[in-house]
C-alpha cells in the first residue's frame, strides 16, 4: 500500500512526456498542464513554482527563492525531457534534436545534435557528467551510480525487456523480460538493485535483482501509466 497519496489533477497522460522530478535536497518536483509545483516529504507542505505559457522553450528556475533565472529559446517544437550534467542542462525535443545548454554563459546553446527521426524522450547524463545517453522512443533510460559504465535502458514497445550495457566496450551485459513497456528505470545508489515503471497491463512497479536477474517484487496502486 502506498504511504502518501498526492492529487494530480492537470497531470497529462502522454508516454513521451518526463514530468516528475526528485531532487538531492528531498523535493518533488510535478509539472501539472502549465503549472509546477513542489512537495516537501518532510514537511508536507506544497508550493507553486511557477506558471508558464504554452511554449517550446527551456527555462532556468531559482527553486529556493522563486524567480526565473533565464529563458533559453530557440526551439520550435515541445520539449519532453531535461537532464543536467555538472554546469550544463540537456534537453530533447519532438524534432529529434537535444541541445546542450551552458546556464552559466551569455550564449547559452552550446551544441546540438540531429540524429533521431522521432521524438527524444529518454536523456540522461551520468553522475559525474562524463557521459550522455539519449534515446527517442525508448523512454526508460537510466546510469548506474556503483558502476559509472553500466547502462539500463528498455527496447521499446515490441521488444519489453531490459538491457544492460557495458558502455566501456558497448557490449550487452544482460536481459530481463518483463512481458510490458516501461516508462521508468532507477537503479539503487546502496544496493545492486532496480526499480522499474510499467504501463500496460497491469501499471505496476516492479523491483530487481538486477545481478541475480530476479524480482524481489511487485508495487501495485496505479489504474494508468506514468
Amino acid at each position: 500500500m502506498p504511504t502518501r497519496v498526492l492529487d494530480a489533477s492537470g497531470i497529462k497522460d502522454d508516454y513521451y512526456l518526463n514530468i516528475l522530478s526528485w531532487s538531492e535536497r528531498n523535493i518533488l518536483v510535478i509539472a501539472l498542464d502549465t503549472a509546477v509545483y513542489m512537495w516537501s516529504p518532510s514537511t508536507g507542505n506544497v508550493s507553486d513554482l511557477c506558471h508558464v505559457d504554452p511554449s517550446a522553450d527551456d527555462y532556468l528556475w531559482d527553486v529556493e527563492s522563486g524567480p526565473k533565472l533565464r529563458s533559453m529559446m530557440g526551439r520550435t517544437t515541445r520539449v519532453a525531457v531535461l537532464s543536467w550534467g555538472n554546469k550544463m542542462v540537456s534537453s530533447g525535443s519532438q524534432d529529434g534534436s537535444f541541445w546542450n545548454h551552458y546556464v552559466r554563459s551569455a550564449n547559452h546553446k552550446a551544441w546540438v545534435l540531429v540524429e533521431h527521426a522521432g521524438e527524444v524522450c529518454g536523456l540522461e547524463w551520468r553522475d559525474d557528467g562524463g557521459m550522455l545517453a539519449h534515446m527517442a522512443a525508448v523512454k526508460a533510460i537510466a546510469w548506474c551510480p556503483r558502476q559509472l559504465n553500466l547502462l539500463a535502458s528498455d527496447g521499446g514497445t515490441q521488444d519489453r525487456k531490459i538491457h544492460f550495457w557495458n558502455t566501456t566496450t558497448s557490449a550487452s551485459t544482460g536481459t530481463i523480460d518483463i512481458g510490458s513497456q516501461l516508462t521508468s528505470l532507477v537503479l539503487s545508489r546502496q544496493y545492486k538493485e532496480l526499480l522499474s515503471s510499467h504501463v500496460y497491463p497491469n501499471n505496476v512497479l516492479s523491483l530487481w535483482h538486477y545481478t541475480r536477474v530476479s524480482k524481489i517484487c511487485d508495487i501495485s496502486g496505479h489504474c494508468a501509466q506514468r
